[in-house]
């Protein structure tokens, strides 16, 4: 009897556990569609990294390591990973002839908090809904996004960065933003945007034994703002923004909760320029205090040690060649983090640049391989020779 118990047992969940073939599709069909209409896409992509010096982290580049006193030559290193691999959803909304709704929401495997290499956690990019008056040309984001400060403006590197830490400015920040668009004539518009960001601060070690976010101490958000001219010019459309932001962190000063507010704010110069049919330039310039939030000032903010905010301007120039041989794209640029060395400690970073060359080739329009070349050059505060690297980087990259 025994032996027919678990033939018993597989009948009888067939039978009685599993839902009828129409039941089944119902609830197939409810868990891949949705009653808006939603875009997936995405794509996979492998870094493949040599570097003749430690550069930091390794996977991409923020700036070069200081050597140690015992390191006697370069220390060389190589870095493979997926982790760039990003995947989203464009999700549309209910719409009328007034206004138009919808939302995004996309992730990548680049926090680092997984437990190794192979094993990485995956990070929110952004999460956020819209909400569009079109008679008005007016629209709401509410959720995480891009920053208003140097928005979306990149250089062409393959360094997964972008230009952040040498000379680019502006991340994503969970933000309630209000943008307008104002109509300049058939091909010109002026659009212009405000925003209240989250501010994201250091942990304050003070009072001891309850660290706190200073940028959520500050009691208020961060302030944004961007104004940019969309408009024909040379061989197409070009694009001339200012843009800044002002916010403050709120650090402890003892025990007995006396604080003080540092301020951060910045300036900044944005631009997309197309000199030919085959020849674009973009680049921005900027300036500022406090801008480890925004991922300027070579990453430092406010020195702990004088409690003084540490200023920084810098900037990046990229040049982009396209259409000029099928299916191939070049990119060459400079890019530079400039922090006031009076406002720094001995050892700290005080300059932060980059050069690099890249060639893209789409062997299908999906599938693209790339190769670039890059060198960097990180000085530090006390340190006669600079910290220096060259760096080799591939990349292949499969969009969907």
């Amino acid at each position: 009897m025994k032996k027919w118990i678990p033939l018993i047992l597989a009948v009888t969940v067939l039978v009685f556990g599993t839902a009828p073939a129409q039941e089944k599709e119902k609830m197939d069909m409810a868990s891949v569609f949705s009653r808006f209409p939603v875009k997936f896409y995405g794509f996979v992509k492998l870094d493949m990294s040599w570097d003749d010096s430690r550069t930091n982290p390794g996977n991409f580049v923020k700036w070069v390591d200081r050597e140690s006193p015992w390191d006697a030559e370069d220390d060389s290193q190589q870095n493979i990973t997926a982790n760039a691999t990003r995947f989203g959803f464009d999700i549309g909304g209910p719409e009328s002839d007034k206004i138009k709704t919808g939302g995004k929401f996309e992730l990548d495997f680049y926090c680092g908090g997984g437990l190794a290499e192979n094993k990485p956690s995956p990070r929110m990019r952004h999460a956020y809904l819209w909400a569009e008056w079109v008679d008005e040309e007016l629209m709401l984001l509410a959720g995480q996004s891009w920053d208003l400060v140097g928005y979306k403006n990149f250089a062409k590197t393959l360094n997964f960065l972008g230009g952040w830490f040498t000379g680019n400015i502006g991340f994503r920040h969970p933000q309630l933003r209000v943008q307008k668009t104002w109509q300049m004539g058939e091909e010109r518009t002026l659009v212009g945007a405000v925003a209240l960001s989250r501010t994201i601060g250091d942990l304050s070690d003070d009072p001891p034994f309850h660290p706190r976010d200073t940028g959520e101490d500050s009691d208020i958000p961060t302030v944004q703002a961007r104004l940019a001219l969309h408009m024909p010019l040379l061989a197409g459309k070009a694009m001339f923004a200012l843009s800044g932001h002002f916010g403050t962190e709120e650090y402890d000063t003892n025990a007995m909760d006396e604080s003080e507010d540092y301020d951060s704010w910045s300036v900044c110069l944005d631009f997309n320029l197309p000199l030919h049919k085959n020849l674009k330039v973009n680049g921005c310039a900027f300036t500022g205090e406090n801008l480890d939030d925004m991922f300027a000032g070579i990453g430092q903010g406010v020195n702990t040690t004088t409690m003084k905010e540490i200023a920084s301007q810098g900037g990046f120039l990229n040049l982009c060649l396209v259409d000029l041989v099928p299916d191939w794209q070049f990119n060459a640029g400079f890019c530079v983090d400039d922090p006031k060395n009076d406002d720094l400690n001995k050892f700290d970073r005080h300059k932060n640049m980059n050069v690099y060359g890249n060639a893209k080739y789409w062997i299908t329009k999906d599938l693209m391989a790339a190769l670039e070349v890059s060198y960097w050059q990180t000085q530090y505060i006390g340190v006669e020779d600079e910290s220096d690297a060259l760096r080799v980087h591939f990349v292949m990259q499969y969009s969907f």
